[in-house]
């Protein structure tokens, strides 16, 4: 990187580990250099990042990006957190980049996910008092959501963010990795020497095809999925999020369930509160999911079929039991799964809970008796939402009715 004579360089950086690099970062890049007239912008790649697993060889991800970048004047290929051994943590780049360029600005430029999470990296202090963050809008994250976690940043680290105005962009290097292991088409998602790179290259490909796996699916990040939930639920809302995923994983031991898929389960259950009941109105519709006339009349009904929603989409949960957990959550039904039924006993049982009747006899019994627990569950549920007769789904009814015959089956034969 040059020093443009006296005059003070305005340089960007876009880092990650571009595995691989994808159209979505390439117009961010673009969008960041117009709108803040940036000399130019470093491409990056990191090494191994603390928040990931495990990424592509460096060779590849290195050759990808030299490739998406080249015949773009302003877009500058660095190896500098490449050479460096162990984690890479980005408050060491800027550190090093200023010492080397004291007469240069510099922007570092990251989705808008990533602003909700860059308070728990390496010395996020040194971020912000060595370079201004740029972050794209995006179309999932509500405006004045994404405005608060800016003044919630600038506040606390006294930095400068700055928003950069640019068309939605929904790709993610997770969901090119996990369509190139599908067989499913990738390009137009990439450039055409990346993607011209992949294919030669055979990136990405699971060893046996699709068909022949169909019970392998890639697990989401859960650390990451509980940041994102960090700051898009209120303060209450998440830690009743945590217990759920916690009794959950705990019921899981108990019963012989993955304690993974609980875990997952139990942390996305709620994934949907954050919106009111206009939104879960608006977007339950727009997303084509069946609205029953009870979810009509009260909305916040819909926020569990919206959460399996977004999970699936917003989350990469592709495990189609995991969902169904979230979807069933709040109403139940007839033959709930194992996992679904551990998921629907842990978000009544969770350790914040304190107002439902009989709690203290439902805990106690959620581990000895599951079933007898759900049939517990519903029949209170029932009658706390007589007096709301609106409230009342026909699939709980349902519910409630499978499971009190069970029950009553069971006593007959003394069970």
């Amino acid at each position: 990187m040059k020093q443009s004579g006296n005059k003070i360089s305005k340089i960007g950086i876009m880092g990650g580990t571009f595995d691989p690099i994808h159209m979505g970062h390439l117009i961010l890049a673009e969008q960041a250099c117009l709108q803040f007239h940036l000399d130019k912008v470093l491409f990056m790649p990191s090494s191994q990042p603390p928040h990931k697993g495990e990424v592509s060889p460096a060779a590849y991800r290195q050759d990808m990006v030299m490739a998406a970048i080249r015949g773009n004047e302003r877009f500058e290929y660095s190896d500098m957190e490449l050479k460096r051994d162990g984690f890479t943590y980005t408050s060491d780049t800027l550190t090093e980049l200023q010492e080397e360029y004291p007469d240069t600005e510099f922007y570092f430029i990251m989705g808008a996910d990533s602003l909700f999470t860059v308070d728990t990296w390496h010395k996020p202090e040194e971020i912000f008092s060595r370079a201004v963050l740029l972050t794209g809008n995006r179309m999932d994250t509500p405006g004045d959501k994404l405005r608060e976690q800016i003044r919630y940043l600038e506040e606390r680290f006294g930095g400068q963010v700055r928003l950069i105005d640019m068309p939605d962009i929904a790709i993610s290097s997770r969901e090119v990795r996990k369509w190139c292991a599908q067989g499913r088409p990738v390009r137009y998602f990439v450039p055409e020497p990346v993607y011209e790179y992949i294919q030669a290259h055979h990136l990405y490909r699971k060893e046996k095809p699709v068909e022949d796996n169909k019970e392998e699916t890639m697990k989401p990040d859960r650390l990451a999925i509980k940041e994102k939930l960090r700051h898009k639920l209120g303060m209450g809302r998440f830690e009743h999020t945590m217990g759920v995923a916690y009794t959950a994983a705990c019921l899981a031991m108990r019963y012989g369930a993955s304690q993974e898929d609980a875990e997952i389960a139990g942390l996305l259950h709620d994934c949907a509160k954050q919106y009111d009941n206009d939104t879960l109105l608006k977007k339950s519709t727009k997303h084509g999911l069946p609205i029953s006339e009870a979810e009509r009349k009260n909305p916040s009904l819909l926020h569990a079929k919206l959460g399996a929603y977004l999970a699936q989409h917003k989350y990469d949960v592709e495990d189609p039991k995991i969902l169904d957990a979230i979807r069933y959550h709040t109403t139940g039904r007839p033959e709930m799964s194992l996992l679904e039924k551990i998921v629907y006993v842990a978000d009544y049982i969770e350790p914040r809970r304190f107002k439902a009747p009989n709690l203290e006899k439902i805990r106690r019994l959620a581990f000895q008796d599951l079933d007898r627990t759900i049939y517990e569950i519903m029949s209170d549920t029932l009658d706390y939402l007589r007096s709301m007769p609106d409230s009342i789904d026909e699939t709980t009814k349902a519910a409630c009715s499978y499971y009190r015959d069970l029950y009553e089956s069971r006593k007959e034969e003394g069970r």
